[in-house]
């Protein structure tokens, strides 16, 4: 693979850990007093549980492949901690592999993410009944993120169901470009 290519494709990695850190977390506060949904979408569940989902991503007229696993490591009454790996293929060349660790605290600060619904979202030839949300996914303190014209755009589809709770994340950077995440696999221990 190509520097050029590696270094997009890092770019792509990167793209998929900023949006599951926007999917509800932000870093917590002593006197953060709101219940955390990551937190929330995993505690109720044994370690080993697991939801994998999948997307594929054009990029500066490259096609990736991107594979995201979250495996939940621990549960306690104030945190979880959740590893992801992220595989990147492109051009069925030797998959690139990210992995990264995440403790969410049950309290955290407030993002601008809203919830706007419910809809029936289909995945793993099953139909799971999501709540949705959107928004930017910056916390909802940070001056001008509602205006942020650099801000990326997130839909995102939840279910109590499934360990993490992620069953379908639309996004949009600023370019306007969209990606689709779908669920593929859950594990519940």
């Amino acid at each position: 693979m190509s520097c050029v290519s590696r270094r997009s494709l890092f770019t792509v990695l990167g793209f998929v850990w900023l949006i599951l850190a926007l999917e509800f977390s932000a870093a917590a506060r002593a006197d953060d007093s709101t219940p955390n949904p990551k937190y929330l979408a995993w505690s109720k569940f044994n370690p080993g549980s697991s939801e994998t989902f999948e997307a594929d991503i054009q990029n500066q007229g490259q096609r990736y492949h991107i594979q995201t696993r979250q495996t939940l490591l621990s549960v306690a009454d104030d945190q979880v901690v959740v590893e992801t790996v992220s595989t990147g293929t492109l051009k069925g060349q030797k998959p690139t592999v990210s992995t990264k660790r995440e403790t969410f605290k049950s309290k955290t600060v407030p993002t601008d993410l809203k919830l706007i619904g419910e809809k029936e979202v289909p995945a793993m030839g099953k139909t799971f009944k999501c709540k949705v949300f959107e928004g930017t996914g910056k916390p909802a303190t940070a001056a001008g993120a509602k205006d942020d014209p650099t801000a990326m755009k997130a839909t995102i589809y939840l279910s109590d169901k499934i360990p993490g709770g992620l069953v379908r994340l639309d996004t949009a950077g600023p370019d306007g470009k969209t990606q689709t995440f779908i669920l593929t696999a859950t594990e519940v221990k």
